[in-house]
């Protein structure tokens, strides 16, 4: 009774706690749902703010195209033709001064060049000894001309070139129509020229294609560079723009999770009213055997009263009617005295009281023997039956415990499977969210990381705690099995005392014909451990099938889940 009041405390604080739960958890959802709502606008806004910036990308993206195509094909033209020119770029070539006709460089001969470009001239001598290397450079290096390229109409397009004029002593750099000529004069002991041109040049002008090709290129370039640029801008912030969606996203979450866990409390405060329910009905059936039982002791105990009262009654009686015989013997004793022992009929009659109260002294005495013993019989099996009778409410009481704790987990473990669920369909959400973006967001993959890690750590405390009920509910089955045994032993030997009684009380019968005597077996054989069938069939039995309620529903729940 101590346990199961106990119990229903816990079930009301518990019921209290969560109910006051619940109601903080409908605040909360209540300013969610308000939030959400702003958020979902927000939300709206963004997605509109990254269809318009799709659209300019678009718009971009076309140019940009466009601009590639046309660098591609200006660059390529130009490739092509600088691949064919006679003379490639930053390579020296040797001119002999005494020799006008050389393979390296043509006499008076135009090369061409789209793009302005430069050539080093270096004067040369050969070194006779080891230690004119090093003067003979200085003295190239301070002589060293840079001649630069001159600018050429040829059908409209402007283009650059340089005609050397190799001469005997000299090198002159002249225009087409031989004016204005650039001179440069050997020096003494000189025996080479080296010439280098900074950029490709070729004996036949350019394609048209090329005209202006650096000042076109550059502005293609720089147009490029801008779009591009342009666009960098707004795929940031596209990503911006998408980054605080997916932030969006992920505070419209916890909406949802709320509104679960609103339902699991309210769930598991229904299911707590109905444990409650039965617990106070368990009680109040408890009560009823107790009031019924100890109804049952009252009368007995009155009853058993009454019968001693009268067995000490008929024993005063035997006691009185053995006083008076002695007393009548007496008087006998003395008118035989006074007759000198003459009168027949007076011996005779004192022989008959004589042997009356022999009689009635062994039957007494009989019947204080039986009945000392009987009290010792008594005595024995009430300290048996009363030591069966405490290992079986200790153990009625751990079944109880036991069950309310199997049950708790069970509850537990619901709710371990309906969280293990919830993080389950987040994980699958923001998967899908994040596969709708269309790219690889960092953050969310770290809240999918987090929560999968997080659905790890249940789903391993689901599987103790199913182990931790797997051994409960077989320790369950034990107790309860073990308290069966002790009330089957219960009640073989309350039917073995009340035969006992019986059996005593008939030998205190047989013995003891009077009244009084019948009156002591019947009053010995009713006072015996009254109200154990009562028991053993309400509360306990009441016990046993409700632990057998619980393994089977455990049994149920690992069906349901798929154990």
């Amino acid at each position: 009774m101590e346990e199961i009041q106990k119990q229903i405390d816990n079930y009301k604080n518990i019921v209290k706690e969560l109910e006051t739960e619940t109601e903080t958890l409908k605040e909360q959802i209540a300013k969610n749902n308000e939030k959400a709502s702003k958020l979902r606008e927000e939300l709206l806004t963004k997605l509109n703010q990254i269809n318009t910036i799709n659209q300019e990308l678009v718009t971009l993206s076309q140019p940009q195209t466009l601009l590639q195509k046309e660098l591609s094909d200006l660059t390529q033209t130009y490739d092509e033709w600088q691949n064919n020119c006679e003379i490639e770029a930053n390579k020296i070539r040797l001119v002999k001064t005494n020799i006008i006709d050389t393979q390296h460089i043509k006499d008076r001969q135009m090369y061409y060049s789209p793009v302005p470009f430069t050539v080093e001239l270096t004067p040369i001598w050969e070194a006779e000894d080891m230690r004119e290397p090093k003067a003979n450079q200085l003295i190239q290096n301070a002589n060293k001309k840079i001649i630069n390229s001159r600018p050429i109409e040829i059908n409209g397009n402007t283009f650059h070139y340089i005609k050397p004029d190799l001469c005997f002593k000299k090198i002159l750099f002249i225009n087409p129509d031989f004016s204005n000529p650039e001179v440069y004069n050997i020096l003494p002991n000189q025996e080479y020229w080296h010439l280098k041109f900074s950029n490709s040049v070729s004996e036949t002008p350019p394609p048209n294609k090329l005209n202006n090709y650096k000042s076109i290129l550059e502005q293609k370039t720089n147009n490029l560079n801008e779009i591009t640029q342009t666009l960098t801008n707004k795929q940031q912030e596209l990503n911006n723009c998408q980054q605080e969606i997916t932030d969006l996203i992920t505070n419209q979450k916890p909406d949802d999770t709320l509104q679960q866990e609103l339902n699991n409390k309210e769930t598991h405060i229904k299911t707590l009213k109905n444990e409650m329910q039965q617990l106070e009905i368990k009680e109040q059936g408890f009560r009823s055997e107790i009031d019924t039982l100890k109804l049952e002791n009252k009368n007995l105990k009155e009853k058993y009263t009454n019968d001693l009262n009268k067995i000490q009654e008929q024993l005063n009686t035997s006691k009185t009617e053995n006083e008076q015989l002695e007393k009548e013997i007496k008087e006998i004793q003395d008118e035989l005295v006074k007759n000198g022992n003459a009168n027949e009929a007076l011996v005779n009659q004192l022989n008959n009281k004589q042997t009356q109260i022999k009689d009635l002294k062994g039957k007494i005495n009989i019947l204080e023997a039986n009945e000392i013993q009987l009290q010792e019989i008594i005595n024995q099996k009430d300290e048996e039956i009363a030591k069966l009778q405490q290992t079986i409410q200790e153990q009625a009481e751990q079944i109880i415990k036991l069950t309310a704790e199997i049950e708790a987990n069970m509850e537990t473990f619901k709710q371990q499977s309906i969280k293990i669920q919830q993080l389950e369909g987040a994980i699958s959400g923001l998967e899908g969210a994040s596969g709708s973006l269309g790219f690889e967001n960092k953050e969310l993959q770290h809240e999918i990381a987090k929560l999968k890690e997080q659905l790890k750590n249940e789903q391993s405390a689901h599987e103790t705690m199913k182990e931790k009920l797997d051994e409960q509910i077989l320790k369950l089955k034990t107790d309860n099995s073990t308290l069966t045994t002790k009330a089957d032993q219960l009640k073989i030997k309350t039917s073995k005392w009340d035969k006992s009684v019986e059996r005593t009380g008939a030998v205190v019968n047989t013995v003891i014909s009077t009244k009084s005597g019948a009156i002591i077996g019947a009053s010995l054989g009713s006072a015996i451990l009254p109200g154990v069938g009562t028991i053993i069939g309400g509360g306990i039995g009441g016990l046993i099938s409700g632990a057998a309620s619980v393994a089977s529903k455990w049994d149920t729940y690992k069906q349901w889940l798929g154990w």
